[in-house]
This record gives structure tokens, C-alpha cells and sequence, in this order.
């Protein structure tokens, strides 16, 4: 953000507050009025005053319009200055944790702004998507932009926040070994698998983050992970339950192959591999071999 743009935020901000205290003086002052008018209608009234004084109430009336029509403004006025402030504290956020330079941060303000027309997410929060981007390692305004524009239609659709979002997703990915530089694309890949099959996007990744935990260590990607995940939702398994399954079965796998002997023919049996090709097979493509396990098992 450049020095004119600060100091026109500051004449800007200055001049809404000068105008909601205006406001709120007036209504204040207003609200005295209308006290004294009733004040003296009642006065009249006990006095045996009559229809000459029947303008008092009329003003009264009017007044008290004003005085509500006041009072809306002095409402809105004020969620105006608080909008704008958070908006500044939130980009101050995202500067941090990305580096961006003043003129970066003008431009990827009004990229934001813009964004916020685009998918029903408020800027405040597309800037802590932001923020939480530079957190996660991602660099570049572009990438960054992206990576806040997935992840907060993967928010929208998942019915959570977007900073929840990122942070299951980067949980994943550190299970599986990943770096962050991916998290852009395991959102992609949830969004699609959520819009193709009989699963939320919410339901994927919480039946991810479940089985990522237990079979990331043999190598299975977050994609695949994902998709297994996806299946298993799809046929009405809970996530706990998911996880404990999926786990059980690759450790059963890898001992039996480690092990040799019965086990290892009846999994060579099962799976259709040689007993000397599935260490290699399972080394690489973890995922394939268990595949082939459960078609076997069918």
C-alpha cells in the first residue's frame, strides 16, 4: 500500500468517524427535543390545552422519525468504520506472513476485493485464508491469490471456515510426507471427488485426515488418500472406523510380506502378484497392491 493510499485511508476514516459522531450527537440532541415537545403537550393537556396545541404532537412525531432515520445511519456508519479497520488489520496479517511489499498488498487488496464479488466469502476472511497461506509456505501474490480462491470455495462447500480448511488439509499433507506447495491441489482434487460422488467435501476430508494417519507412512499420497476416502464415504463408513480399517489392512499387507512364508503365498494368492514381486510392488504403489487385495478379497 503506498504513503497516498495510507493517508487517504486515514482522511477516509477520520471523516466516516467525524460523520457517525455527528450522527449520534444529533440523535442524542434530537431524542432531547422530542422529550421537551412531550414535556409540554402533556403540560398543555393537564392545563385543559386542546386541539391548538395538536401540532405538538405532530412535530413530535416527525421528529421522532428523524430521529430513528438517525439513528439507522449512526448503525450503519458504524459498521462501516469497523468493516474498513478489520479489512486493514487483516491485510497488515497477510503482509506478514507473505513479505508482500506496500505496492504488493495495494494490488492484492483489490484482487481480494474483487475475489469477494466472485464466490460468497467476505474479504476479512479471504484475507486470513491469505495470511494462513503465508504461514503454510506458499509464495507468490499469484499463488497466494490462488491458493486463498481454492481453498475458500473448498470452505464455502464444505461448510467450514476457510483457516479450517487449510489447516486439515495441511495436516494431511504432512502425514503423507507432502510439502504445502501441494495443498492447492489436494483441495482441487477434494472439490472434484465431492461434486462426482455420494460424499460431502466436509465428509472427505475429515475420512482423509482418519486414514492419511495410518497409511501415509507406506507411502500413500494425499490424492490417493483422498480418493480412498471418498469411496469408503461413499458406502456409509465413518471416518473413525475408516481409518482403523484401512490401517489394519496395509499393516496386515506389510507383514506379510515381510514375514513371508504362508502369509505371503495366501496375499500372493489374494492379490494375483508373485510372492518376489509384491515387496517391490508395495514399495512403490502401496495403494495398487491394496487394491488388488480387496478385489481379491470380492
Amino acid at each position: 500500500m503506498t504513503d497516498v493510499d495510507i493517508r487517504l485511508n486515514i482522511v477516509v476514516n477520520q471523516a466516516t468517524r467525524r460523520i457517525a459522531d455527528f450522527a449520534k450527537d444529533a440523535t442524542s440532541s434530537l431524542g432531547g427535543v422530542v422529550n421537551k415537545i412531550n414535556e409540554a403537550a402533556l403540560g398543555f393537556k393537564n392545563i385543559g390545552g386542546s386541539g391548538g396545541f395538536g401540532f405538538l404532537t405532530e412535530l413530535n412525531q416527525g421528529l421522532s422519525v428523524v430521529q430513528n432515520s438517525l439513528g439507522g445511519v449512526t448503525s450503519a456508519i458504524s459498521t462501516l468504520v469497523t468493516t474498513a479497520a478489520d479489512f486493514e488489520t487483516a491485510l497488515v496479517g497477510v503482509q506478514k506472513t507473505t513479505n508482500f511489499s506496500s505496492k504488493e498488498a495495494a494490488v492484492f487488496s483489490g484482487e481480494i476485493r474483487k475475489l469477494a464479488t466472485e464466490i460468497p466469502v467476505a474479504t476479512t476472511e479471504l484475507l486470513n485464508i491469505a495470511q494462513s497461506a503465508g504461514q503454510l509456505g506458499v509464495t507468490g501474490r499469484d499463488n497466494i491469490l490462488n491458493f486463498t480462491e481454492t481453498i475458500a470455495r473448498l470452505g464455502f462447500a464444505a461448510n467450514v471456515s476457510g483457516e479450517e480448511a487449510a489447516t486439515a488439509l495441511a495436516r494431511i499433507l504432512n502425514v503423507t510426507g507432502e510439502s504445502t506447495d501441494q495443498i492447492d491441489e489436494l483441495a482441487s482434487v477434494i472439490v472434484r471427488l465431492g461434486n462426482n460422488f455420494a460424499a460431502t467435501e466436509a465428509e472427505i476430508i475429515r475420512v482423509t485426515n482418519e486414514i492419511s494417519r495410518g497409511i501415509g507412512v507406506f507411502g500413500v499420497s494425499s490424492g490417493e488418500a483422498a480418493a480412498l476416502a471418498t469411496a469408503l464415504r461413499s458406502l456409509g463408513v465413518q471416518a473413525e472406523l475408516a481409518g482403523g480399517v484401512t490401517t489394519r489392512a496395509f499393516i496386515e499387507i506389510n507383514d506379510a510380506i515381510n514375514e513371508g512364508g504362508a502369509r505371503l503365498e495366501l496375499l500372493a494368492k489374494i492379490t494375483g502378484r508373485t510372492g518376489d514381486t509384491l515387496r517391490q510392488a508395495f514399495d512403490e504403489n502401496a495403494i495398487g497392491v491394496f487394491q488388488d487385495f480387496i478385489e481379491g478379497l470380492g
